[in-house]
């Protein structure tokens, strides 16, 4: 089971942190003994790595299963950060490498995505409360 610690400034920080802020919040050590940050929010090095990350064609599970390409690689990191997602990051200790990537942020309950709504609906959607709204994204 890979130990997990948490770090007190987690309880103290504000969500979600600023553009280009990666706070430390925690370490892990996975099964076999590596050791990661777990941070939130991304600094400009994390978000370097996930915009190349997110235009290598040799990752074709990236590439057939995800938007990476045009959210990150194509697209503007700052304008996908604009629309509320909070990003946590598995960073390894050693290399500073980005390990793994989660996003938290809005979309209403039983939305697969935006994307998918007729410009009626989306109109309709522009006008609902922030309220309830919620996803969860994993990388």
């Amino acid at each position: 089971m890979p130990e997990v610690n948490l770090l007190p400034i987690a309880d103290a920080i504000i969500l979600p942190p600023a553009l280009y802020e990666g706070i430390v919040i925690g370490q892990m050590t996975s099964r076999d003994g590596l050791k990661f940050y777990i941070t939130a929010g991304l600094d400009r090095a994390l978000v370097a790595e996930l915009k190349s990350r997110s235009l290598d064609l040799h990752d074709t599970e990236i590439q057939k299963n995800t938007s990476d390409r045009e959210r990150f690689g194509e697209g503007s990191y700052e304008e996908w950060y604009a629309k509320g997602r909070t990003p946590f990051a598995l960073v390894e200790q050693n290399t500073g490498a980005l390990a793994a990537l989660v996003w938290f942020g809005p979309k209403p309950l039983g939305r697969k995505s935006l994307r998918h709504l007729s410009p009626e609906e989306l109109a309709e959607e522009c006008r609902q409360p922030d309220t309830g709204w919620h996803t969860i994204v994993y990388r």
